[in-house]
């Protein structure tokens, strides 16, 4: 009996661990705007923790969600930045959704990714 609370105890704190990063003490980006169309493609938006290095912004932008065969956008704003939030949701299409994030005064993001359809990501710093 006394294993078996062991274990159960073990497995809590493992899901802790990985719900809170794992606790690598590095936050983790705030999603702010998520689009995904009826084809499957994704633009996704965050906001950078404080203290955020451009080497975490480009590993975290790296492991986006992608599916081959699809596109998908991702981009990191600054705190205090102007980003479209749930305007992003309500774009008609994919297009449209990733014009947002190059359009004044939604283009102020510092770190972004764009992965095609092959899954070759070509990483945008400015």
């Amino acid at each position: 009996m006394k294993k078996r609370g062991f274990f159960a105890l073990a497995g809590l704190v493992l899901a802790g661990a990985l719900a809170f990063g794992g606790g690598s003490g590095t936050p983790r980006p705030d999603q702010v705007g998520y689009f995904k169309s009826e084809e499957g493609n994704r633009v996704m938006a965050y906001t950078a923790p404080e203290g955020m290095t451009e080497a975490e912004g480009r590993a975290f932008l790296g492991e986006v969600m992608h599916r081959p065969g699809r596109l998908t956008f991702a981009v990191i704003y600054p705190q205090g930045t102007a980003h479209p939030g749930h305007r992003l949701t309500t774009a008609p299409d994919y297009l449209t959704a990733a014009g947002m994030l190059d359009s004044a005064p939604h283009d102020g993001w510092v770190w972004g990714v764009v992965i095609d359809m092959a899954g070759s990501a070509n990483f945008d710093l400015r």
